[in-house]
């Protein structure tokens, strides 16, 4: 309880003595507590079976109630008192997006809520059925699911070449190779590549299938990818032994792009994410090439399939009774 403490002096007769009066009290009320600011996730991490997501806020409450629900104005999940200006909430493994409040508190008064803060929390599952079966809610198109595809990744003991052309340069071979060893150490060196410069284009319809077997080629070729920055072609990559990633240019637009590339090159699929601006969401494989190399929740997704047990041809009707991925 918050008291102020007013001390009137007596006035007394000459020669009489003067004492202090009794202290007076005022209790906060509602109305003198501000209702929390700068309500904001500050942080959020993903984890295999849960997310961290961090708050902070600004206020003159001496404690703070948080609530968090399943829908708007909903306190189920969590209503907690707090004390200090943040808070880490463990959430539930369920993706999907969740609704948190804060209001100040001071002895028996309590303020009004903040306005409503929305948190997308992602299930990394779903990240592994975008990234291994190009299905799920995170997928270009959800229902791919429905046809139970397989993984279509390099078999272990693979040595990919990649042979680079001149026209793309060395910053895309050192994106390239990245990349490549960025993979092989998630998945404890099952699979490695080496990148190399060459003097051919590779340009025209005879690219991939001149090369041999365990190949991937990067060139440039304008208009190739219909105004895409990158691109390979859905029947590239380690079902056919080989692939062609095609850039538009060679510039720093292309930085990203590379390794985007590259990824669909060794099997893999986009990831896409409701929500803008997050950090912790800016995926290599989501189609806006918001990353240079794999972000921490993609490692981690490839690290979770690698050691629960999925491999090439793994269909997803398998991942699913591994809990790997998530009915749909």
């Amino acid at each position: 309880m918050l008291s102020v403490v007013v001390l009137a002096a007596g006035c007394g007769s000459s020669g009489s003595s003067s004492s202090p009066t009794s202290p007076t009290t005022s209790t906060t009320t509602s109305s003198q507590l501000l209702v929390p600011t700068t309500f904001l996730n500050v942080g959020q991490k993903v984890n295999a079976t849960t997310n961290e997501v961090q708050f902070s806020w600004s206020g003159n409450g001496t404690s703070y109630q948080l609530v968090i629900g399943s829908t708007s104005g909903a306190s189920n999940l969590l209503s907690t008192e707090v004390t200090g200006t943040t808070y880490t909430w463990t959430s539930p493994r369920t993706g999907g997006t969740y609704f948190a409040r804060v209001a100040a508190k001071r002895a028996d008064a309590t303020s009004a809520f903040s306005d409503e803060l929305s948190i997308f929390v992602l299930d990394i599952r779903n990240v592994i059925d975008a990234l291994f079966f190009r299905s799920g809610p995170m997928a270009d198109t959800p229902s791919t699911a429905s046809s139970n595809p397989s993984a279509n990744l390099w078999p272990d003991g693979t040595r990919v070449r990649v042979l680079v052309s001149s026209e793309a340069g060395e910053t895309a071979r050192v994106n390239a190779q990245t990349f490549a060893d960025q993979y092989a150490a998630l998945v404890g060196g099952a699979v490695t590549a080496a990148t190399e410069i060459t003097s051919d284009t590779m340009r025209g319809a005879s690219y991939p299938s001149v090369f041999a077997d365990f190949t991937i080629g990067v060139r440039i070729q304008p208009g190739f990818c219909g105004g895409a920055l990158g691109c390979v072609p859905i029947v590239d990559g380690p079902s056919s032994k080989k692939a062609i990633v095609t850039l538009e240019q060679s510039s720093g637009l292309t930085v990203g792009a590379t390794a985007h590339e590259m990824a669909h090159a060794y099997g893999f699929g986009h990831v896409t994410v409701p929500v803008s601006g997050r950090p912790e969401f800016r995926f290599m494989m989501n189609p806006g090439y918001l990353a240079d190399q794999l972000s921490d929740v993609e490692k981690l997704a490839i690290t979770l399939a690698r050691s629960g047990g999925i491999r090439p041809g793994t269909r997803r009707s398998e991942a699913l009774s591994l809990n790997l991925v998530n009915p749909f």
